[in-house]
């Protein structure tokens, strides 16, 4: 391998140093995009840990750039640390008072924690800002059921589905609405107006099983247990609930074939192959426990 020359040593070592300088005359904002686009790439492929690093940085050279606060605060959202989150959004707001995604964002976590003043504000902000957002009017009827603001909740809700007919919560607050006023056939029909678009929404399916249970029709609910069991295979309650349904109607059998349907989604996992020989043991005797657990070795 043949050594370089200090002449061409010397050369090299500029031409290193003319890029260094070159990198740091690029302007911190752009440096800033940039970190921001990767940690968006990082996050879209479910490095967060590395995408939260480039967000910082990208703050850390413009204080200013909201995008990366609310990318910031989705992460948080994710991980259950809502402090962080809240306090993300609240800075998205502070350097871009417009941000109307940041006041949306609040508005719902405001809703959720039922600090309804807070969630007003930011829902009344966030659709004069843009009058034509349907998440901004669906908060702001949302949050006008709350607080009894009935008018303010239907004009909103109205608004949201003149824009998007297929704007679910929207239809909620319309139901709830009239659900509150003993209209429970118009409630119904507005949800299930809705599920026909949108079958697996969680809320709209535990709105009406809800209501079904209001107006006596309980035939219906196992209907729409089994429809979310479908959609949410990994969500145990609903599977639980499902098998609290049959034994509440002295359907032993549908209980067992639902609690044996789980197990079967889960062939490697010991616990729901328990589960069954548990059922058994509580409903029908030892032996038939005994029997199960044979059968499982």
């Amino acid at each position: 391998m043949t050594l370089l020359s200090a002449g061409k040593m010397k050369r090299f070592a500029l031409c290193l140093a003319g890029l260094a300088m070159l990198a740091a005359c690029e302007p911190a904002d752009e440096r800033a995009q940039s970190h921001l686009q990767n940690g968006q790439k990082l996050a879209a492929e479910g490095d967060t840990a590395r995408a939260l690093l480039e967000y910082r940085e990208a703050v850390r050279l413009n204080v200013n750039l909201a995008p990366a606060y609310i990318a910031i605060a989705e992460i948080r959202t994710a991980e259950g640390n809502m402090q962080s989150a809240v306090g993300h959004y609240m800075k998205a707001v502070e350097v871009d008072e417009g941000n109307v995604t940041a006041r949306i964002k609040l508005g719902q976590i405001m809703l959720a924690a039922g600090q309804l003043d807070e969630a007003l504000k930011y829902a009344m902000t966030a659709a004069q800002l843009a009058p034509q957002n349907v998440q901004a009017l669906t908060l702001r009827a949302s949050v006008g059921v709350q607080v009894e603001n009935f008018d303010l909740a239907t004009e909103s809700a109205n608004k949201a589905l003149a824009i998007d007919p297929t704007a679910s919560d929207a239809q909620i607050v319309l139901a709830a609405i009239d659900q509150r006023n003993g209209k429970l056939a118009e409630a119904r029909a507005r949800v299930e107006k809705a599920l026909a678009a949108d079958p697996n929404h969680l809320a709209l399916n535990l709105y009406l099983m809800r209501l079904l249970e209001q107006s006596g029709e309980k035939a219906g609910i196992p209907v729409i247990l089994k429809r979310l069991v479908k959609a949410y295979p990994d969500r145990q309650q609903f599977h639980s609930a499902l098998v609290r349904w049959h034994l509440s109607n002295g359907d032993k059998e549908g209980a067992e074939s639902a609690v044996r349907a789980y197990a079967a989604t889960r062939p490697e996992d010991p616990n729901a192959g328990l589960a069954v020989a548990q059922f058994l043991l509580a409903q029908s005797g030892v032996d038939a426990a005994k029997a199960e657990l044979t059968k499982q070795l």
